[in-house]
């Protein structure tokens, strides 16, 4: 998306920085993901929702999807540890997964955009289940980069 005039920067507006370098998130480590997405009452979210993921390992994460999806080195995949049913809210935070409706949302890692919010099962908050999000890789940045200085 791109703004027809400049944002104005406030506490709850500001800039969040795109990867630098290109490496996987560490599997195990904890990212964070955010959205408007469809909430318990099975109607998107009338504020922003935020969520702590875990990264999880791509081969395993391949083996999840194996009969519908191919995994990539473009994707990174999170594991739902604690499930909640379908995005359940407590403090204004779901369970470890994004929902209907978050599609296109943050992957943030160390305070770094990492990814995009891809694809899932039909029902979030299931255990065991591995979120897929795109990874940004040199090449989408360096297509970002292009689009933004135009």
């Amino acid at each position: 998306m791109k703004l027809s005039k400049r944002a104005i920067l406030t506490k709850a507006v500001k800039l969040l920085p795109l990867p630098t370098t290109f490496e996987d998130p560490k599997e195990g480590s904890t990212c964070e993901t955010a959205g408007w997405g469809i909430t318990e009452k099975a109607h998107a979210s009338d504020i922003l929702l935020e969520t702590n993921v875990t990264i999880f390992n791509r081969e395993q994460c391949a083996k999840h999807w194996k009969h519908r999806n191919n995994i990539t080195e473009n994707m990174v995949c999170t594991i739902v540890r604690h499930g909640g049913g379908s995005t359940c809210i407590k403090e204004h935070k779901r369970s470890e997964d994004w929902c209907i409706g978050d599609s296109g949302g943050p992957l943030i890692c160390n305070g770094v955009l990492t990814g995009l919010t891809s694809f899932g099962e039909f029902k979030c908050g299931k255990v065991n289940d591995a979120p897929v999000f795109t990874r940004l890789t040199k090449e989408y940045i360096r297509w970002i980069n292009e689009e933004i200085t135009d």
